[in-house]
Order: C-alpha cells, then structure tokens, then sequence
C-alpha cells in the first residue's frame, strides 16, 4: 500500500472532523488502525523519501520485515548465550567455588587435561567413577564433539580437541597451578600401526600436543598414560572374566612410578613400566589358577603372549613422544596403565580404571611444580597488579632516592653553614656579625628536611628539630638578637648624648619635634625587636616573620633583609624566629659603645629636655607681647 495513499487518508479524516486536536487523536488512531490491519494481512506499507532515488528512496515495511529482523536478534542471541569452551569451564569451576563458600575450593579440586585420539574418550571420561557429578559439553562452533568435562566427587577431566582453548582460562582462574597433570589415552591400534608414515603422525600429535602445554603451563606436570583397546587382543574376554572376579575389574592394572622427580628417559620408564604390567598379568593369573578349579583358560593365556609382543612398539611409542625433543621440558612419568572394553551386566564397560582414579590420579593432586620460582604470576590478572606494585616500588625508590640526595645536599650546605657561622662568632663584631651571618643563611638551604618519599622518617626523626635549635642558640640568641638589641640602643644613646644638650637641658640645635619624633621611632623599634624575640606564634606565616625582620633591619641598619629569605630556603631559620621566645644578655660596654643603658634611661633626659622647651616655648610666646607693651 502506499503511504501517499495513507497521508491523503488522514487528511480526509481530519477535514470530516472539523479538525482540532481531538479531531487529530482520532485521526493518529484511525491511522494506525489502518496500518495495524494492513501489517497483519501481509501486505506492505511502502513510502519515498523526497528529492532521493526510487531504488534508494523507497522504503517498505511488512509483517515479513519484522519477523526477518526479529528472527536474526534471535539468532545473534542464541549464538551470544553460546559459551566458549573456556568460559564454560570458568564458569564451572566458579559455581564450584560458589557453592563451596572457600575460595582456594578451586585449588583443592584437582583438575586433569586429556590427551588423546582414542574414539571412545568421552566413554571412557565417564566411567572413571562411580559418583559422576557433572557432565559439561564443550563444543566449538555448534559442533558437540569439540570436548567435554566429568566431574566427579574427586577430580575432574577434561577434554578438547584443541587444549589451548581450556589452557588460558585456567591459568587465569587459578594461575599459581592451572593444572594438575596430564592424561594421556593411546590407543593400542595406533601403537600397532603397521604404517610408519601414519604412526608417526599419531607420535607428531601426542607430541605437539604436549609441548603445546608445556609451553603454556611452565611447569613440571605429572603424566598418566593409559593404554586402550585390550579388547583388540586374542583372549581377553577370558582374561576379563577373571579380572572380574578380582573386585569387579575396578583396580588399575598397570605400573604406578614411586620416585617422585623428573623422568630422564621416556623409553626406560616405559619398558620398566610395561615389564611391571606382564608381571602383574603373570601374577594375575596364577593366582585365578590357584583359587579356580578348572585352571587357568589357554585364551587368558594366549592374551598374555600376544600383549608380551608389544613391548618395543610401546616403548617406541612413548620414546617418539618425549624423548626426541631436545627442547623438551621436565615432566613426572608416573604411571602406565591399561583398560579395555567389556561386557558387563551394566553394559559395555572400561574396565580396570575406577580406583586407579580415585585412589592414584586424583589423590596425587598438587604434584605439579613450577619450572623455577617465579615472582611474576601467569595470570594476567595478578600479573598487571605486580607489574602495577612494582612500578609503584621503582617510583618510591626513585622518589626516596631523590630525597635523600636532596637531604645529603642540603645537609652538606648546613655543615659548611655551620664552620661559617662559627667563624664569623669568633672573629667579627658589631654590624659585620650581622651582615656576615645574614650572608650566610642568605646562601643556605634551610627548607624544611623531607625524607624519605612516602615513608615520614623526617616525621618522627628530630632532625628539623635539632636544626631548628641550632638556629634559634647559636644565630639568633647568641648573635644576631644581642647585636640588633645593641644597634637599638645605641642609636637611643645617639639620641641622648650630652653633646646635643645645654646646660638646662634644652637642644643645642634642631628642632625638638623632629628629635622626639626620632626618639619615639627608636623606641619603637625597640619594642618591636622585644616583641620579636618574646612572643611566640607557631602559625605565622613564613612571609609574615620575614617582612616584619625586614622592618626591624630597615630601621636599624637601613638595609632590608635579604629576598632569599622570603623563598623555601629560609623556612627552618624563620621557624626558629617565630617558634620560640628569647632572652638574651645586652652587651656589655665595651662590646656596645656608646649605647644608652636602657630604654628607661631615655626618660630622664627626654623629661629635662621637654620642660626646657616648654620654657623656649613659653618665651618664644612672650615675645610679642613685650614688643606691643
């Protein structure tokens, strides 16, 4: 239907109505009733976009669009909610771990990977055990025959035609032992194979298959391998029958390695292990010969001859394996055994596997071993957080590095400030005392010592403390405090000498206003410099104390402080200024000359020196007065 068609419709509808905005709700809903019942018939609802192409412009909308686009967001749903293999596992070992409520639950349930191209694997997987928890199908691309994992009470194993699938995730999910050995299920058929170039593509998988793990998973990983297909032997039924007897063909039959280190030579173990496994055979037998009264059957007899032959294909078997690689990493051989197929009440069963699992494979757990102690750990996970820690301990060693050459820099400076300051005490006096140590911490780094990155050793170690104390006795109170004290008062003694005064107390020259105007200054300086050295304020700022040092040099010496002292470097020294109170010893005499002994013997002479100007004052106004009479 066209859409044009639809547009005019509405408008129809819309005119009949008188228009409005109810008329328009009403149009809106005839509209779309219209499209409702055109989409349910089947029919398309097709309209063009101005101004572009018919082939372009034209868009249709049906009820087949909507279930094609609804179709493919179910498809691409399904394939989402499809698991990788990996992520199965994951996801599996987690719901483990869940239920468990123990988070190292994943490291105490031993986790086996098999190796094989036997047919039968996924039968044999599932009868190791008599208490099969859980069966997980792992296929790849929808193809159920990717792998699959068995769990059981005791362990689990795991299968996939392609190991490294299953290797990355569990070296994520449990990256201190992914695994806990390898399980290798050789077929007896390919052992036999009468054709090298086809045996040699067996012994190359097996081969590559392993090293592919060893390179994955550096460590030294226990082996088990089994040998199936005894069925294919002359004369085992009869040989099964009488296993059967022997706790119902649950022992493992085969050869269980005792030294716990690594295999040097595959071939040697292997022709110890498959001597021990005819040995066990023999002993099998005759003690059915003993305890059965018809003797032992020439079948279990025959099958015994006919699997004593295979012993150099079999240790030729494990030599191409493991031993023809000369980068081969170690591995623990610890076992070789064997099982075949049989006929029991339960149906076809593998037989001689269920305690060999239970009581050997999964009770080795924890076997395996890193390659080396490695700091680094192979999950990606805690890699990036050691990676993240170290660069954060090379970033703090840097960082304290840097602050303890500062510290041995800057303690360097305050050594030699120190020799300075204790020559410039001996050998200099009056103002050089001052202007020479001034220099001196002019030139010193006395910023506040910081060690050592985030570790607050200068914190707790008194070390600001003591330079501090350093600066407050041997700059301050015993040098630069006495000698601004006695600048002070010399400049009062300046100001009262008896030169400047006649006989009756009154100034010989100048003027008395500007005199007691200098007085007062000095004074007041005085009480400033007072004031300094007794008050004690620990929040002052550093800019605060060095400006009001400066005023007080100002108008003591007419020099202001130097700038250095406004920056970091004099924060120690200001510190010492505002952090403490003084009480120093004047100067004596001969030390100080020709300085007022006190501020208070300023008041006398000042007292005589104001009521004799009173008296030039009371003439000065008289005088008129004498010239009109």
């Amino acid at each position: 239907m066209n859409f044009n068609k639809i547009a005019k419709s509405f408008n129809q509808v819309l005119e009949a109505m008188g228009g409005g905005w109810v008329a328009l709700l009403i149009g809106i809903f005839v509209v779309a009733l219209i499209v409702f019942l055109i989409y349910r018939s089947g029919k398309q609802i097709k309209f063009k976009i101005p101004f572009l192409p018919a082939s372009i412009g034209t868009i249709k909308i049906g009820k087949s669009d909507v279930d094609k686009l609804a179709a493919s967001k179910a498809e691409a749903g399904d394939k989402k909610a499809q698991l990788k293999p990996g992520e199965a596992i994951i996801q599996l070992l987690r719901q483990v771990e869940a239920l468990s409520g123990d988070g190292n639950k994943i490291y105490q349930i031993p986790i086996y990977l098999v190796l094989s191209q036997y047919d039968s694997i996924f039968e044999l997987s599932n009868q190791i055990s008599g208490n099969v928890v859980q069966k997980l199908s792992l296929p790849v691309d929808g193809i159920e025959s990717g792998g699959h994992c068995v769990v059981t009470a005791d362990g689990i194993l795991i299968f996939h035609e392609d190991p490294s699938l299953i290797l990355e995730p569990l070296k994520n999910l449990r990256p201190e032992r992914p695994l806990d050995g390898v399980l290798l299920s050789v077929p007896f058929q390919h052992v036999l194979e009468k054709s090298s170039i086809k045996k040699q593509e067996y012994t190359d998988w097996y081969f590559q298959q392993f090293w592919k793990i060893q390179e994955s998973i550096e460590f030294v990983l226990p082996v088990y391998s089994i040998l199936t297909g005894l069925e294919s032997f002359d004369g085992f039924d009869s040989f099964a029958g009488i296993a059967r007897v022997i706790d119902d063909g649950k022992w493992p039959l085969g050869w269980s390695n005792l030294d716990n280190v690594p295999s040097d030579s595959a071939a040697q173990t292997s022709e110890v292990a498959f001597s021990e496994l005819l040995a066990l055979l023999r002993k099998t037998m005759l003690r059915s010969s003993v305890e059965s009264e018809n003797g032992l059957s020439k079948d279990a007899l025959a099958f015994l001859g006919s699997l004593s032959l295979c012993r150099t294909e079999v240790v030729d078997f494990f030599r191409a394996i493991f031993d023809e690689n000369p980068l081969s990493r170690p591995y623990l051989f610890r076992g070789l055994y064997c099982t075949g197929l049989h006929q029991t009440h339960s149906g076809t069963e593998h037989l001689f596997l269920k305690d060999l699992f239970r009581y050997k494979v999964f009770r080795e757990a924890a076997l395996a071993i890193p390659l080396q102690e490695r700091m680094i750990s192979s999950s990606r996970n805690l890699r990036n957080f050691q990676y993240g820690a170290a660069a954060a301990l090379v970033l703090l060693f840097v960082w304290s590095t840097y602050d303890l050459l500062n510290l041995a820099r800057q303690n360097s400076g305050l050594g030699t400030a120190a020799e300075e300051i204790r020559y410039v005490l001996k050998n200099s006096s009056g103002y050089e005392v001052v202007r020479d140590l001034l220099d001196i911490l002019r030139k010193t780094d006395a910023s506040k010592e910081r060690c050592c990155g985030i570790l607050p050793v200068t914190e707790v170690a008194p070390i600001n403390d003591l330079l501090e104390d350093f600066f407050g006795d041997q700059v301050f109170q015993n040098a630069i405090f006495p000698q601004l004290e006695c600048r002070n008062r010399q400049l009062l003694g300046e100001k009262i000498s008896a030169e400047l005064f006649a006989s009756d107390g009154r100034l010989r020259e100048g003027s008395f206003d500007a005199w007691l105007k200098r007085v007062r200054s000095d004074v007041s300086t005085y009480e400033k410099l007072d004031l300094k050295m007794i008050s004690i304020n620990q929040d002052a700022s550093q800019s605060s104390v060095a400006l009001g040092f400066s005023e007080i040099l100002q108008e003591l010496y007419g020099e202001p402080l130097p700038e250095e002292f406004f920056g970091s470097s004099a924060e120690l020294y200001l510190k010492a200024v505002s952090g403490r109170s003084y009480s120093i010893n004047q100067l004596g005499s001969g030390r100080c000359p020709r300085a007022a002994s006190s501020v208070e013997a300023v008041w006398p002479v000042l007292m005589k020196a104001a009521a004799a100007q009173v008296t030039v004052e009371t003439r000065r106004q008289a005088a008129p007065l004498e010239f009109i009479q």
